[in-house]
C-alpha cells in the first residue's frame, strides 16, 4: 500500500501550494503506473496540511550559511526562480556586491539576476 500513500502525500502537497497565495490550479506529475494504481479511499484532513505560508529561516541557518559563504573558496549561487518577491532579485544583487560571490542565473522564466552584473 506504500503506492496509495505516496499519491495521498503527493495530493495533499498540491492541496497546499493550490490553495496558498496566489491561490490557482496546479500540475501534478507522476509515473503512468502510479496514478493508475488502485488505492483504498482515504479522508484528506486538511486541518494537518495547511497552505504554505511565507517565513523566514531561523537565525541559526541564518548564521550557517552566513559562515559557509564567507569561508567559501569560490561560492556559487544557482538561481532559476527567487519567488514572487520581485524585491529577492534586488537582495540578491546587493548580497553578490558585499561578498565576491558569483550567481548563475539559469534563466527559467523571470530575471532573477541582472546579465551584466560583474559576477556573471
Amino acid at each position: 500500500m506504500k503506492t496509495g500513500k505516496n499519491i495521498k502525500q503527493m495530493m495533499m502537497r498540491a492541496l497546499q501550494f493550490a490553495t496558498s497565495d496566489s491561490k490557482g490550479p496546479v500540475y501534478l506529475c507522476a509515473a503512468r503506473e502510479v496514478l493508475e494504481e488502485d488505492i483504498e479511499p482515504y479522508h484528506l484532513d486538511m486541518s494537518v496540511w495547511g497552505s504554505v505560508a511565507l517565513g523566514s529561516l531561523p537565525e541559526s541557518a541564518v548564521e550557517e550559511i552566513t559562515h559557509a559563504l564567507i569561508g567559501a573558496r569560490n561560492p556559487l549561487i544557482i538561481t532559476g526562480y527567487v519567488g514572487r518577491n520581485h524585491n529577492a532579485v534586488r537582495e540578491l544583487v546587493s548580497l553578490a556586491d558585499t561578498l565576491p560571490i558569483r550567481v548563475l542565473d539559469t534563466c527559467g522564466s523571470d530575471m532573477c539576476f541582472p546579465a551584466n552584473h560583474r559576477s556573471e
